[in-house]
Formats: C-alpha cells, structure tokens, sequence
C-alpha cells in the first residue's frame, strides 16, 4: 500500500459547512492510493481510513499544518468495494469524500502537495 495523494482541486470550506449529503463526490476531496495483495487468496477492500496529512508547500510558501484535514476519523466505505485477485501488483483505489481544507487555509496552501496514510480493511473474497 501507499500513501494517498488528493485527486484534484481541494477548495476551502466555510466552517460548518459540510454538505448534508457528505463532503464532495467525483474528485473533489477524494484521495487515490495503490494497493497490492501478496496473500495467495483474492480480497475485498471494503473501507479506508485515513491518518494525519502531510503538507509539501511551493518554495518559498508556507502551508500550516490542519489545513487540509481528514472529513472523518472513521472509516469511509468503498461503494463499490474493491476486490484484489491474488498475488495481485499495485492496484488503484479511490477514498471518496476524504479530505478537505479548512477556511483558514493560507495562500500558500495553493499549489501545495498533500499526502496522507491510508489504512484499508477487507476481507478474503
């Protein structure tokens, strides 16, 4: 498994703001990551949690760290799940809704490069 990097565009939110119907759909607060099945078995991938994100502004920028924050400590379940054949190489997963940045981000926050920890949980398929 690897770190995950947001997909696309992540835009400040007003506080208190969080959607009725969750954070963002498409790539808009998703995250993409690699997963690989060494077990000799097939698996289903069923959810992801995510740990604390490390920022990696411009040159010359400052980002503070809390700007882009996890939507939840839960875990977010993939719908659909994923299911790895055995032995399988890296395979790609998306988290949607996973993160978002904080009204107080700074300016220089723009352009900067955001990594998280994904842990994911599944089951034999």
């Amino acid at each position: 498994m690897s770190a995950g990097s947001p997909l696309g565009t992540l835009y400040p939110l007003p506080a208190d703001t969080t959607p009725a119907t969750g954070y963002g759909s498409g790539t808009v607060g998703a995250v993409a990551t690699t997963v690989a099945n060494p077990n000799p078995f097939p698996v289903t991938i069923t959810s992801a949690t995510l740990g604390s994100v490390t920022t990696t502004p411009l040159s010359g920028r400052t980002c503070a760290a809390g700007s882009v924050l996890p939507t939840t400590s839960a875990p977010i379940t993939l719908d659909p799940p994923v299911t790895l054949a055995a032995n399988s190489a890296p395979t790609a997963v998306t988290v949607p809704g996973a993160l978002y940045m904080v009204s107080t981000a700074e300016d220089g926050c723009q352009g900067a490069a955001f990594s998280v920890p994904v842990t994911v949980t599944g089951a034999s398929a």
